[in-house]
């Protein structure tokens, strides 16, 4: 922040995910919140994993990056974060909160977007719910959005909130 202040670069802080997790084939999230059962079910690519359980790198790119969000493990875990299962959001919230009381101070600081490209429905429970626009989002990410929304407004009421 101090360095993109010395050169007038405003920063907009990104809680940046691409398929959540390590554990499936991507970043994000830590290991404690992610649970693989059968990742890369249901697609058919052999997989091995390394001793810290994440597939092996060149296993990944064997498929294009973005076909790995049709995995059941991945939809799983979208549905459950957002609906704040095993207390997900919660921890998000707290994270989220921890950052901006750290960094509201920046004053290069342009905000915060909550989490990069959400989809929130389980395509596999709730296939109607994934593809009818709103419903998704009304149904999953609205309320995970206000109770981060919540959280950094405890400690920070100047900067904006991206969506």
């Amino acid at each position: 922040m101090q360095k993109c202040n010395k050169y007038d670069i405003w920063v907009l802080l990104d809680a940046h995910q691409d398929l959540y997790s390590k554990k499936f084939c991507g970043e994000g999230f830590p290991d404690w919140a992610v649970e693989r059962r059968s990742f890369p079910a249901p697609l058919k690519v052999k997989m091995e994993f390394d001793e810290h359980g994440y597939p092996k790198r060149e296993d990944c790119l064997k498929v294009e990056f973005a076909t790995f969000y049709l995995t059941e493990d991945l939809m799983r875990f979208q549905e459950d974060f957002f609906t704040n299962k095993r207390g997900l959001m919660d921890s998000f919230s707290n994270m989220w909160k921890t950052v901006a009381a750290y960094m509201s101070r920046e004053p290069n600081l342009l905000g915060y977007e909550i989490v990069n490209e959400p989809i929130g429905a389980n395509a596999y429970k709730h296939p109607f719910e994934t593809i009818t626009p709103g419903v998704s989002n009304n149904k999953y990410l609205l309320e995970a959005y206000k109770q981060v929304y919540r959280s950094i407004r405890e400690v920070d009421n100047e900067h904006l909130i991206f969506f």
